[in-house]
């Protein structure tokens, strides 16, 4: 496997492979990631997150993992509950 790149796990899952160059790699608190709703600073920490992916070359591999995995907390950009109505949208759309 080579880092850096888009590796697939047993199952079939296309997963973003990280070789610590990505912005979330060099993020002091990863907690920002995961913010618990009852943190007074959830709303800043989820936009401090977001921040961190807009800028990630890997965006689009790491939201669309999380969207097959169910992931918790931010990924690609995305909370869980926008990646749900990504989900969500992408079964009421015929496919082509």
């Amino acid at each position: 496997v080579q880092l850096g790149t888009i590796t697939e796990d047993m199952a079939g899952i296309k997963a973003p492979m990280f070789d610590g160059t990505q912005p979330c790699a060099t993020v002091e608190d990863l907690d920002i990631f995961f913010p618990e709703l009852d943190d007074p600073l959830f709303k800043q920490k989820q936009a401090q997150a977001k921040s961190v992916c807009a800028e990630c070359a890997f965006k689009l591999p790491c939201l669309e993992y999380a969207l097959k995995t169910q992931q918790l907390g931010i990924w690609g950009g995305a909370t869980f509950s926008e990646r749900k109505r990504i989900r969500a949208s992408r079964k009421r759309k015929p496919p082509g």
